[in-house]
């Protein structure tokens, strides 16, 4: 016998599907061996049975109050990662395109969401950054997107942080061909399991998003190819005159 049993903790601590889950496995006693023996290894095995990215992490030995206590290993879910990808021929100059794509003001003409906040308008373009409300997987959410790197007109890095601890990175690189622009996206992005509970499958959500994404991009084109282009547009400026007032373009955003 390898002494006590550990003491499991979930995070986060009402995730009932999983205590749920974790709860019937134990009832089990090759599984509840595991425990029996310390093997968080072998435990955490079983529990990636039904979820994948399960982690089972035992606390460190010098977080332990008193040398007697019980040990402790905390449970979760993880998150998924996916894979972005989107590219888009637009029939407009590439400073243009770009100019259009980093200015938070214009994130409501083409992400399609439903409200949109500028946080910071800046003219050398990092530090951009925007809150948006949109509707991923049936979820009304908002994010938090801020542009963390740019090399005006040719690329652009964004990283965004939304609710239950879900993530989106991206770069965008804008190429000129033809006299128009080929936008080019690549980036990975999270979703916890609380909200991939509520589609019926992970693909199902893969392939929603990636119609969310290119819907996006197409709204995009439609917008730097029938409005006028601006006489300065080269790219490294913003405008800093806020945010037009936001109205509902759509009920989706590309993350």
């Amino acid at each position: 016998m390898g002494g006590p049993r550990p003491n499991l903790v979930f995070v986060p601590s009402d995730d009932v599907a999983l205590v749920a889950h974790v709860a019937d496995l134990v009832a089990n006693p090759e599984v509840a061996a595991c425990l029996e023996t310390l093997d968080s290894v072998g435990f955490q095995k079983r529990i990636r049975e039904r979820f994948p990215n399960a982690t089972v992490r035992p606390r460190e030995d010098i977080a332990r109050m008193l040398p007697d206590d019980a040990p402790v290993w905390y449970v979760a879910r993880g998150r998924e990662r996916f894979r972005l990808r989107a590219t888009v021929s637009i029939a407009a100059p590439r400073a243009e395109v770009f100019r259009r794509y980093v200015d938070p003001a214009s994130v409501q003409l083409w992400q399609g969401v439903t409200r949109v906040r500028t946080l910071a308008s800046s003219p050398t373009v990092v530090g951009n950054s925007w809150e948006a409300e949109y509707e991923i997987l049936t979820v009304k959410l908002s994010g938090t997107f801020r542009i963390v790197e740019a090399q005006a007109p040719a690329r652009v890095r964004v990283e965004a942080f939304g609710p239950l601890r879900s993530r989106l990175w991206y770069v965008s690189r804008f190429q000129e061909r033809d006299g128009g622009t080929i936008v080019d996206v690549e980036g990975d992005y999270e979703l916890p399991f609380e909200l991939l509970t509520r589609v019926p499958s992970r693909l199902f959500a893969e392939r929603e998003i990636e119609r969310v994404v290119a819907r996006s991009h197409e709204r995009l084109k439609s917008l730097c190819e029938t409005s006028p282009a601006t006489p300065d547009g080269d790219g490294s400026d913003a405008r800093e005159d806020g945010p037009a007032p936001a109205e509902k373009l759509g009920s989706t955003a590309a993350i």
